[in-house]
């Protein structure tokens, strides 16, 4: 949901910046969003690829260590 949130707010950047700047905020937006939420999009599908589900009930059983980023 957060990213969806964000479509309206580069659409506010672009729509009523500066010329010059707003399209350099609406890439910043996009990279910076990329960056920090590409890893936990990984581990989730990681997560999903390991135990079969993502609710956090079925998870509990596995380990630190069966869960941990070191053995992608």
């Amino acid at each position: 949901m957060f990213e969806v949130s964000l479509i309206p707010t580069l659409i506010l950047i672009i729509g009523w910046g500066y010329q010059p700047e707003r399209l350099q905020a609406g890439i910043y937006l996009i990279m910076y969003t990329i960056t920090a939420s590409l890893p936990l999009l990984i581990r989730l599908i990681y997560i999903y690829k390991i135990s079969g589900s993502l609710y956090i009930y079925f998870n509990l059983g596995f380990s630190f260590f069966e869960l941990n980023m070191v053995s992608l």
